[in-house]
């Protein structure tokens, strides 16, 4: 399937997913990396409860997304486009850190943008769900009830196709404008290829 048919297919997964859109969300509160990376939960060395380790260690384009804010590139951007700076500006942190997960949420004392898109990026902020989803009725809890709770399940093809193109295509709270590319912003990268890198290199799965 070629690149212009599969951002096509993206698109219309996206609308169809309207109803999902972070507008629509409540504001749940923001735990931070440091609270999933413990080795009793998703910090251990396997597969399954090995997941913070292998985003730690491998997926470093996500990790240092805040700390490329710092760079020259973004310092000449960032002056071009009269900014203050690009690491305090809300369009820059939309895609460079995990605060647009819930801009407007309470952040737990252990939360932190350095950790730049953290795991709150794409399962969404874990205040109201962190301590249940370590039960054992979480797995059979509904998704409408977990996404209430603020989760983003993954698995579903519409939830995982919104929250990567989101950034990597673009969105009506992170678009990389002509304004941007002009003052210097690069290529954004692919969603479906960053994708399917992390499956097939580290054999990262979807939190259930």
């Amino acid at each position: 399937m070629s690149r212009v048919r599969i951002s096509m297919l993206f698109a219309g997964l996206l609308a169809l997913s309207s109803p999902l859109l972070a507008n629509d969300r409540p504001a749940h509160g923001l735990v931070g990396v440091a609270g999933c990376t413990a080795a009793s939960c998703h910090g251990g060395n396997s597969l399954n409860g090995g997941e913070a380790s292998a985003w730690l260690a491998r997926d470093v384009t996500h990790r240092r997304a805040y700390n490329v804010l710092f760079n020259e590139t973004s310092v000449r951007m960032a002056k071009q486009l009269g900014l203050k700076s690009a690491h305090t500006d809300a369009r820059c942190l939309a895609c460079h850190s995990t605060d647009s997960a819930a801009p407007h949420g309470q952040k737990g004392e252990r939360f932190s943008l350095d950790f730049g898109v953290g795991c709150e990026s794409c399962h969404g902020a874990a205040g109201d769900w962190i301590s249940r989803h370590v039960e054992r009725t979480w797995r059979t809890l509904p998704t409408e009830s977990k996404t209430a709770l603020g989760f983003r399940d993954l698995r579903l093809l519409t939830d995982r196709v919104e929250t990567c193109v989101a950034c990597h295509v673009g969105s009506p709270q992170a678009t990389v404008d002509h304004d941007l590319i002009a003052a210097g912003h690069p290529r954004l990268t692919r969603s479906e290829e960053h994708t399917s890198e992390l499956q097939s290199r580290f054999g990262i799965s979807y939190a259930v």
